[in-house]
C-alpha cells in the first residue's frame, strides 16, 4: 500500500482548522481534497439554555468533540495528526484552552478507535518553511508554493478564501507525512507481518491437532478392526472344534 488518508488539525476553541488529504509514498505528493474550520465558541453562543446551566466552555468543548467525531466518521482517515499544545507565558489562558481542546479531540478519536499524532509548532513550521519560527503568512505561502502539496480547488473549499487556521491544518498534514508517517507505516507493516506470522502459527497448530485426531482415530479404527478380526478367528476356531467333536461322536457311534 502506497497511499494513506490523513485528517489533520490546527486545534482551537475559537477556530479549529481541519484538512483531509492523501499522501502517496511513491510520488511523495500530499493531495488535499477538503479543508474547513469549526468555531466551537461561536457555536456555543447559540446554545444559551445549556451554557446557562453547564457553562460556556464545557458546551464549546462538547460541540468540538462532536464535530471531530463527525469528521472522523465522514473521512475515515487512516491517520490523524494535530499540532501539539504549547505554552507561551504571555498567553496562559490560551494554553489552558488548547489543553482542553486537544483532550476533547483525543476523546473523540478514542471513541472511533483512532489515535491523534501530535507535533510541536516549531517542527511543523520547520518542515514547511525550513524555519522553526515562521509566521502565519510564511506558512500559507509555503503550502501554496510547495510542489509536493496539491490543494484541490473547488466550490466547497475555494483556495482564495482559505483562512490561516485551514492553512495551518494543511501544514500539519504535510509535516506529518515528512516526520511521523514513514516510521508509523514501517511499524504498522511490521506489526501486520507479525500478526500474519502468529495467524499462520495458529493455523498450523490447528492443522497439527486435526492431524493428530485423525491419526488417533485411525489407530482406534485399526485396533477395532484387528480386534474384530481376532474375534472372528476365535469364533471360527470354536466352530471348527465343534464340528470336529461331532465327527468323532458319529465315529464312536458307528463303532458301537
Amino acid at each position: 500500500m502506497s497511499k494513506y488518508t490523513i485528517l489533520s488539525f490546527d486545534p482551537g476553541l475559537s477556530t479549529l482548522g481541519w484538512a483531509s488529504g492523501t499522501y502517496d509514498m511513491n510520488t511523495r505528493i500530499y493531495t488535499v481534497h477538503r479543508f474547513g474550520n469549526f468555531k466551537a465558541t461561536k457555536a456555543a453562543n447559540r446554545e444559551k439554555a445549556q451554557t446557562a446551566v453547564y457553562g460556556h466552555r464545557l458546551i464549546a468543548l462538547n460541540l468540538l468533540e462532536d464535530e471531530i467525531r463527525r469528521l472522523i466518521e465522514f473521512f475515515n482517515p487512516e491517520y490523524i495528526a494535530s499540532e501539539d499544545i504549547f505554552l507561551h507565558m504571555k498567553h496562559i489562558n490560551a494554553f489552558a484552552a488548547l489543553t482542553l481542546c486537544l483532550h476533547a479531540m483525543r476523546k473523540a478519536a478514542f471513541m472511533k478507535n483512532k489515535t491523534i499524532h501530535t507535533m510541536s509548532p516549531c517542527d511543523i513550521k520547520k518542515d514547511n518553511t525550513g524555519m522553526g519560527h515562521a509566521d502565519k503568512d510564511a506558512i500559507q505561502n509555503a503550502i501554496l508554493k510547495n510542489p509536493h502539496i496539491v490543494i484541490e480547488d473547488n466550490k466547497l473549499c475555494p483556495i482564495d478564501k482559505m483562512c490561516e487556521h485551514e492553512a495551518d491544518s494543511i501544514a500539519v498534514g504535510y509535516a506529518f507525512t515528512q516526520s511521523l508517517l514513514p516510521e508509523l507505516v514501517l511499524n504498522d507493516n511490521l506489526l501486520g507481518d507479525i500478526q500474519e506470522i502468529e495467524k499462520t502459527k495458529k493455523e498450523n497448530k490447528s492443522k497439527e491437532r486435526a492431524l493428530r485426531r485423525e491419526m488417533k482415530n485411525a489407530k482406534k479404527a485399526k485396533e477395532v478392526a484387528e480386534a474384530r478380526f481376532r474375534a472372528e478367528e476365535i469364533l471360527k476356531e470354536q466352530k471348527d472344534n465343534k464340528n470336529v467333536k461331532k465327527v468323532y461322536s458319529k465315529i464312536d457311534k458307528s463303532k458301537k
